[in-house]
């Protein structure tokens, strides 16, 4: 071997470590090139096309807890997909005085016999990039049985003034990848109470290839 004549093998995608494994560097599993640490935490997601996102455009009624007639904002991972979700960021903001304090998360379950159904569009992050293998909806009936689970409180909802409350009109919460829907599997926006239409939500994750 010499300086002018060194090859490196890499290995294209993710791949699973622990501390003090040892592991190889990983490439990206389209073009090859070498990931590394620099640019946004998000950037090569984005730029390989695997970065989505969806946003409530207009303020909605949200349904209290685990309702069944379910209203707000839900995105399902189809049986079949052939891909994970890793959530990234989950933000929500009143647009007007809401009627009703409580807690702000995300809730997730099984499809059992009701998928989400494909009413919204989601957008890559990338805007020429492929489309999702998600569907997403503002409203359906949700399963009953087994009843969805509160997964992650995000915030809170109040009754102020739009320009008091809180201090700031958004929230956002980094979940940095720590909660991954499989497929057959979806989440959603949870109010503890009953909200007028008052409050708009936005997710944004990373579709990984099983």
């Amino acid at each position: 071997m010499d300086w002018q004549n060194l090859l490196m093998w890499s290995k294209a995608g993710v791949e699973a470590s622990s501390k003090g494994a040892l592991t190889s560097v990983r490439s990206n599993p389209v073009d090859g090139s070498l990931y590394t640490s620099q640019g946004g935490k998000y950037s090569q997601a984005a730029l390989g096309g695997r970065l989505f996102g969806i946003s409530s455009q207009v303020a909605v009624a949200h349904t209290a807890a685990y309702a069944a007639t379910y209203t707000g904002l839900a995105v399902g991972n189809p049986s079949g997909s052939g891909v994970d979700c890793s959530l990234k960021i989950m933000s929500f903001a009143p647009s007007v005085v809401s009627d009703a304090n409580g807690t702000v998360g995300i809730m997730g379950g099984v499809y059992g016999v009701l998928p989400i159904v494909s009413a919204l569009a989601i957008y890559n992050q990338k805007l020429d990039g492929p489309l999702s293998k998600c569907t997403a909806t503002g409203g359906q009936t949700i399963n009953a049985a087994p009843a969805p689970t509160l997964l992650r409180i995000t915030g809170s909802t109040g009754t102020g003034a739009v320009n008091t409350w809180h201090g700031a009109s958004v929230i956002s919460c980094d979940l940095d990848g720590s909660i991954v829907i499989p497929p057959g599997h979806f989440w959603a926006s949870y109010c503890f109470m009953l909200s007028t239409a008052a409050l708009q939500f936005s997710f944004v994750w990373e579709e990984v290839p099983i």
